[in-house]
């Protein structure tokens, strides 16, 4: 949250940052969701 309001307020020092970040909260939320699929199927 703080780096989208650096985003929108002034400059950041890697733009890519974000989309960096994006992804990687992406990947976790992925596999947080495999686990609870696991757990259901057994």
């Amino acid at each position: 949250m703080d780096l989208r309001f650096k985003m929108v307020i002034s400059h950041v020092d890697n733009p890519m940052q974000k989309r960096t970040l994006r992804r990687e909260i992406a990947r976790i939320n992925t596999f947080i969701r495999a686990k609870e699929l696991a757990g259901e199927n057994k």
